[in-house]
């Protein structure tokens, strides 16, 4: 890249909604070409590089006895190159220096960059795991133990170099907060990160008191202990909330039905707005796990939340006791 379109290029402001993090290199190409900060014999050229280095992958998956493949694997390896690049471009600091990076190294380089970020990211999930398993819950829920159990193989089975952008395995146990739109190993590395998040919450309490709570929660709904696919974070954090609410001792989870009343009845008078402020910063402020993640988890139950105050039947959307 020359030197006045660089200068060009920091005049010029991308916009940063035209910009996917999970199709970065190529929609980071396709808003230079808008703005016109990249000519056509450069754009030609680093989708010449994107065929020349994918030939070279495809020669590397046929153990170098060819460089045609299915069109369906062609497509996939495809799709690996650009996650790997992805991930070393993303990686750099910000769009700018992106750009320049992305402009400047040949695509095969990007690739073997990428190689290293995502191994850099197997070692942080593994991290992570153990964070996981150091702070595993006693719940006899099989969803929630065979996960854990079984991540050290999603892991090992990961396969950065043909397939970076695939999960190599089910994971079936619900967190409270999923994303959708992560793939490979930064959907394993999420996945522990906010795993690990949860337990660390749950962890505030004393595990007889999240047992209790698990169980009643079974009995409630005539489920056996190890069958419900249910988030057990979900299941304190929303208790833990209204007992901070009500300014109780710290550390309690149990809820009883006359206190569900007393809550209804204090909410019964500000507008949903205002119920949303009320909770929201209580949940902002609880201690455990991560703030930002306890947010969004009460961000996403707060419509139910709302409707159990105005319904009147908070005492069935939480647990509680006579």
């Amino acid at each position: 890249m020359t030197k006045n379109k660089i200068i060009s290029y920091k005049q010029t402001k991308l916009n940063a909604s035209n910009i996917k993090y999970n199709d970065y290199m190529r929609t980071l190409l396709a808003e230079l070409d808008r703005l016109g900060l990249i000519s056509d014999t450069q754009l030609k050229k680093i989708r010449s590089d994107i065929m020349d280095t994918l030939l070279e992958i495809i020669r590397w998956w046929t153990d170098d006895e060819s460089t045609s493949v299915m069109t369906d694997t062609a497509n996939d390896l495809m799709m690996n190159l650009l996650f790997t690049v992805d991930a070393y471009l993303i990686g750099v600091g910000n769009t700018e220096h992106a750009v320049e990076t992305m402009l400047e190294t040949p695509v095969i380089n990007l690739y073997y960059e990428g190689l290293q970020r995502l191994k850099l990211y197997v070692c942080e999930a593994t991290g992570l795991l153990v964070r996981v398993k150091r702070t595993r819950l006693n719940i006899p829920n099989i969803y929630y133990n065979e996960t854990i159990d079984s991540f050290i193989d999603l892991l090992k089975k990961y396969d950065m170099k043909f397939g970076s952008h695939h999960v190599p395995g089910d994971i079936d146990y619900p967190l409270a907060v999923q994303s959708k739109s992560l793939r490979g190993i930064h959907a394993l590395r999420g996945y522990l990160m906010n795993l690990a998040s949860e337990n660390g919450f749950c962890r505030q309490y004393e595990s007889e008191e999240i047992a209790k709570l698990y169980a009643l929660f079974c009995d409630k709904r005539k489920y056996p202990y190890s069958e419900p696919r249910v988030n057990i974070f979900s299941l304190v954090f929303v208790n833990a909330l209204f007992n901070e609410y009500l300014r109780k001792e710290p550390g309690t989870l149990m809820i009883t039905e006359d206190e569900c009343e007393v809550i209804e009845s204090l909410l019964e008078s500000v507008t949903d707005d205002e119920r949303r402020t009320i909770l929201g910063g209580i949940a902002s402020k609880m201690i455990g796990g991560n703030p930002q993640y306890n947010v969004k988890t009460a961000t996403k139950i707060m419509p139910e939340i709302l409707n159990a105050i105005k319904n009147n039947t908070l005492k069935n959307y939480l647990i509680c006791i006579k």
